[in-house]
């Protein structure tokens, strides 16, 4: 027996979910990596998701806060644009992990600041060798 997946035309769905941190900063990154408009209800907005959210708008991604706890982000297909400068992550190990993944498959001269002991070496290993300065603290 054969089996095939295709990919859907349209996913047209809505999930609640409680607000946490790590919840909020998975759906913002899918949001920002999506094909249109996501809306998003119960964000946390804590120091370390906002960093989050201000390191995906300095990737060139449009991301609009109604409210504290909505987000619009304004998905580019997967597109992320090199940023003008440094993207500091504060003491959010999370966004520098789940976004710092994203770069090495992406043309960039990103430089992502991290707190200082981040158990992040292996990821700054790999970008300082494919040409990503990757500098903590």
């Amino acid at each position: 027996m054969e089996l095939r997946i295709k990919r859907a035309p349209r996913i047209d769905t809505e999930i609640t979910v409680p607000g946490d941190k790590s919840i909020s900063h998975r759906a913002v990154i899918i949001s920002a990596l999506s094909n249109g408009i996501c809306a998003l209800r119960g964000f946390l907005p804590s120091d370390d998701c906002m960093h989050t959210v201000n390191a995906l708008r300095a990737l060139g991604i449009q991301i609009d806060q109604p409210e504290p706890t909505e987000l619009v982000v304004h998905g580019k297909k997967r597109v992320l644009n090199p940023p003008a400068g440094e993207i500091d992550c504060g003491n959010s190990g999370t966004s520098m992990r789940l976004l710092r993944g994203y770069s090495p498959v992406r043309p960039s001269r990103a430089a992502w600041w991290e707190m200082p002991r981040s158990p992040a070496g292996p990821w700054t290993a790999l970008l300082r060798r494919s040409g990503r300065w990757a500098p903590t603290l």
